[in-house]
């Protein structure tokens, strides 16, 4: 039986975009989730092996195509301006964790007429699926994070069939495939008004669910539903279980588990474009505080970066009229902001995609400072093992390895601060060539 280039290449390394499905003349594929992981499958009585799968295929570019050590305008794009700032709606920021922008923009371009619809996510019971807003109104259902594979991508076909023009949200992987598809069609392209990223560090396999019911509800209770995260900074998520219900800070959300990349998709570790730099305005949680620049009130505000003239204009306009709040930073401060997350791809991204490539690891990793190798090779192996549903079920079991685990989360940090100043001076100087 022939190998498929999709399952060969990509198979449960997958991250959830549904670029595969939205570019298939054949329909041949569907996005699943088995196991509680989320791969591909392909119908091989339709397949044609074009690979229009693959050559869009945000996991398989970023593993093979994209250059091994990415320049920093990859990781941290060419921003005209960036702010921090908040909705002035009092009803949309005490619903948004992070400030409520990215909401407030959409509601002024939908009240404004300039767009007919709005292509995100809404986390359905347990599964994030993209849909289409047509009324302002609807916003608030659908306001909030989602750390999930949600298969934005995938309605490309219903900007086609729609009429008027629209704004997608999306991750980078979603934005990148869906830019790549617009390349070449042109109606397409002509159809999106305004593409609206969102920050990334990685999302979290569906397994992730299943660890937090029988973590907090006790072992044998299955996850039945899951809210995006919500309301004030920091925000938390409301989880219901067959055992009753539980609403989790985010900060225990986003624990060790996820800060080891135990329940990333293994192809989340060779994307470098944290920022969403293709986007015409992307948007994140402000992390951490700049001295001079930001201080403790600034905290659960947005950090809004324009990547296009037409994304600042959006900006500016949704400021003139009250929409937003917003303060002027410099791309210093912007970078400070995400620091922790441009130095892990920064650092590691090059690595990963250089073993994966040439598969001599001890010939890649020579050479190289051991925190800078630890950065690169721990986070490969923790996804890979998440992917193992023996270890899953002694995550399941066992709390003890949670206090292992914070350990081991601590001795990851400390590896990542010691490498933050380099990279934070390297980004700097290269945004001021730019």
């Amino acid at each position: 039986m022939p190998e498929y280039t999709l399952e060969k290449y990509v198979g449960t390394d997958c991250v959830g975009c549904g670029s595969c499905v939205a570019v298939c003349p054949y329909d041949a594929i569907a996005v699943k989730i088995q196991d509680d992981l989320v791969q591909p499958l392909l119908d091989r009585n339709r397949c044609s092996k074009c690979d229009l799968c693959v050559e869009n295929c945000p996991v398989f570019r970023n593993k093979y195509l994209e250059p091994i050590r990415p320049d920093v305008s990859r990781i941290v794009g060419k921003p005209y301006r960036s702010f921090i700032g908040f909705a002035n709606n009092n009803r949309i920021r005490a619903n948004g964790s992070s400030g409520g922008v990215a909401t407030a923009l959409l509601k002024h371009l939908l009240d404004e007429e300039e767009i007919d619809y709005i292509i995100t996510a809404h986390q359905h019971k347990l599964i994030a699926q993209p849909v289409i807003l047509k009324e302002s109104k609807d916003l608030f259902d659908v306001q909030g994070s989602i750390y999930f594979p949600s298969f934005i991508t995938e309605a490309s076909r219903e900007i086609l069939s729609n009429p008027g023009k629209c704004a997608v949200v999306g991750l980078p992987c979603q934005i990148d495939s869906l830019r790549r598809m617009e390349a070449t069609r042109k109606r397409l392209r002509e159809k999106v008004y305004v593409h609206l990223g969102l920050f990334c560090s990685h999302i979290n396999e569906y397994w992730y669910l299943r660890y937090l019911s029988s973590y907090y509800k006790g072992l044998g209770c299955n996850p039945l539903a899951v809210s995006s995260r919500h309301g004030s900074w920091p925000g938390s998520i409301n989880l219901e279980t067959s055992c009753g219900s539980i609403t989790i800070p985010h900060p225990k959300v986003w624990g060790n588990i996820p800060l080891l990349h135990l329940s990333s998709p293994f192809g989340c570790l060779f994307c470098d474009n944290h920022m969403n730099t293709n986007s015409d305005i992307a948007l994140g949680t402000l992390r951490v505080l700049i001295p001079r620049v930001t201080n403790k009130k600034d905290i659960g505000k947005s950090v809004v970066t324009a990547y296009t003239k037409h994304g600042l204009t959006i900006i500016e306009d949704a400021k003139r009229k009250g929409e937003v709040s917003l303060k002027e930073i410099s791309a210093k401060a912007l970078i400070g902001t995400q620091i922790a997350s441009i130095t892990a791809k920064y650092l590691g991204v090059p690595m990963r995609r250089k073993i994966i490539r040439h598969r001599h690891m001890m010939e890649t990793i020579s050479g190289f400072p051991i925190n800078y190798v630890l950065i690169s090779l721990l986070p490969m192996i923790n996804s890979y093992l998440g992917r193992r549903s023996e270890l899953r079920r002694m995550l399941y079991k066992y709390r003890l390895l949670e206090r292992l685990l914070n350990l081991y989360q601590t001795k990851m940090q400390r590896l990542l601060l010691k490498a933050t100043s380099k990279v934070m001076r390297i980004s700097t100087t290269a945004l001021h060539e730019l």
